[in-house]
């Protein structure tokens, strides 16, 4: 298996994106060291039901957007429709835009 970018680099998956790039759920996880069968097992669909997520396929259901922002340690902003990333004490972080 190899290694992640990131992790040789020794630095945020964030870090690596251009800036203007936005944050996906594919980075999200990534960032986490998840795998889709994590993520889709935490959701409590398949995994191939999780990657049409990823994909754009299929949007998110209400019931799954808690779950789903619990898997990546993101919160809800639910007035705008977006995830945000959270820091290991609970509170919200700024977005890739902000820390840069």
């Amino acid at each position: 298996m190899s290694t992640p970018a990131a992790a040789v680099l020794g630095v945020d998956v964030l870090q690596l994106l251009a800036p203007g790039m936005p944050v996906t759920l594919v980075t999200m996880r990534a960032r986490l060291g998840l795998t889709q069968d994590d993520v889709a097992a935490a959701l409590g669909i398949s995994r191939s039901l999780y990657a049409a997520l990823e994909q754009g396929k299929r949007a998110v259901s209400v019931s799954e957007t808690a779950a789903l922002a619990a898997a990546l340690h993101a919160s809800v902003d639910r007035s705008a429709g977006r995830c945000r990333r959270r820091r290991r004490d609970g509170s919200a972080a700024a977005g890739p835009e902000e820390e840069r």
